[in-house]
């Protein structure tokens, strides 16, 4: 009889198992993606239409020698922003701007998403050289002296963080030759991107072992070890946890869970 019984605990150890690794291939590494929100072309509004010239710069915050940043009129030497875009920068593109590097800084939100998947590509043209920072960190993506010649690609596929990220834009003014008019400018196109959303919880119900639970945290998806054996599972902090009490994953932290409000943690 003992043995019988232990074959049956096995069974039925094993099947939630089963379960509980369908959810996490389900859920886990095939969460779908969404878009990145708050990833604007230079010189548009909120919908994304084009802003008159002289408008200030709704996206992008720039700091530099001269500033605010405004939508501008762009230098006959550079080249012509695509659809749904424009040139930014502190003054006229047919005028001397001050020497020096100007910062701009786009701002956006990964909350809801898991920055290990998040991918962000776009096109830019600068003058003059340049370089892109994310989060404060340059990426090794610059621009040469003539970067206003061109809308160059680039992809960053890295060094997001949970929550709010930057998109930094540094543009050096460097000298030209005597007599020639020297503005600085900075056109950002085709900028978009996408991350995996976070792991969702899911109830399970069943007849035979009573109710499991599986809580996935809301932010990550998670590899995990298995430890002690039970119906009730918890991903949390990379670990699998089966325990014979109920648990909700509630910012990270397993917190007791009450199902039938007798007062008591089931």
């Amino acid at each position: 009889m003992s043995d019988q019984k232990n074959r049956t605990s096995l069974f039925f150890y094993l099947l939630s198992l089963f379960f509980i690794l369908l959810v996490f291939v389900l859920l886990g590494p095939n969460a779908a993606a969404a878009p990145i929100p708050g990833l604007y072309y230079t010189g548009v509004d909120n919908t994304g239409t084009v802003l008159p010239v002289g408008t200030s710069e709704q996206h992008y915050e720039m700091t530099g020698p001269s500033y605010p940043a405004t939508v501008i009129t762009a230098s006959p030497y550079w080249i012509k922003p695509s659809a749904g875009s424009s040139w930014i920068g502190p003054s006229n593109g047919n005028v001397n701007d001050p020497l020096g590097d100007y910062s701009y800084v786009l701002t956006f939100d990964l909350t809801g998403l898991d920055p290990a998947t998040a991918v962000i590509s776009g096109g830019w043209a600068t003058d003059n050289t340049a370089k892109i920072l994310l989060n404060g960190i340059d990426t090794g993506i610059s621009k040469p002296l003539y970067g206003f010649t061109s809308l160059d690609s680039f992809t960053i596929s890295s060094g997001f963080v949970p929550g709010t990220n930057t998109l930094e834009f540094v543009v050096s003014n460097r000298p030209e030759g005597a007599g020639s008019i020297n503005p600085t400018g900075l056109l950002v196109a085709n900028l978009s991107g996408e991350a995996s959303e976070g792991c969702k919880s899911l109830q399970l119900n069943h007849g035979i072992f009573g109710e499991m639970l599986v809580f996935l945290d809301d932010q990550n998806c998670y590899d995990f070890t298995l430890t002690e054996a039970s119906t009730m599972a918890i991903i949390s902090s990379g670990t699998l946890d089966l325990q014979g009490e109920l648990f909700e994953v509630i910012d990270g932290n397993p917190v007791p869970v009450d199902a039938d409000n007798d007062g008591v943690a089931d």
